[in-house]
């Protein structure tokens, strides 16, 4: 074909314009599938991929992707590096921010409680609210950790660097 329009060896042929997205594309990202499906269709790699660098399996991402399952909290700290964000809304109240935090570390209730010196029970009580009496001393305990992990250089921050995206 190339010797009949005169042309001899190799040429390359380069398209110009945007790539056309699929029609199941999510523009405005709403649920934590959306927003994985958005990243990994905005890098151009398949499911695969995308659960190797999270590091779980393909049938899980693909099943988060789908909204069919929620990860497992020790998956979220490669969930927000991979996103490069946290898709959940802001939480409002204190539990809320101790609880956003904890999973962003990937910490179970045990595992935090552990940390912070308190009983696991302490630390699901005050996640939901629902603590009788608010003390003092927990509450800055709790407090100082909220600090320390929202600080840059905190422990969710340096891990960052290590996964490929």
């Amino acid at each position: 074909m190339n010797e009949s329009l005169g042309l001899r060896g190799p040429f390359v042929i380069r398209l110009r314009g945007p790539i056309p997205r699929p029609a199941a594309y999510p523009e405005t990202p709403k649920t934590l599938g959306e927003h994985l499906k958005k990243a990994r269709l905005d890098r151009g790699i398949p499911q695969r991929e995308a659960a190797w660098a999270i590091g779980c399996g393909p049938l899980t991402f693909f099943h988060w992707e789908k909204g069919r399952v929620a990860p497992d909290v020790r998956f979220w700290p490669a969930i927000l590096r991979y996103l490069g964000h946290d898709p959940r809304p802001e939480p409002a109240a204190f539990g809320g921010r101790i609880r956003a935090a904890r999973e962003a570390e990937g910490l179970s209730e045990r595992e935090l409680a552990r940390r912070l010196g308190l009983a696991a029970g302490t630390v699901a009580v005050w996640e939901r609210g629902e603590m009788g009496r608010a003390y003092s001393r927990i509450w800055w305990v709790f407090e100082r950790y909220l600090a320390a992990a929202q600080a840059p250089g905190s422990a969710v921050e340096e891990e960052s660097n290590g996964l490929p995206v």
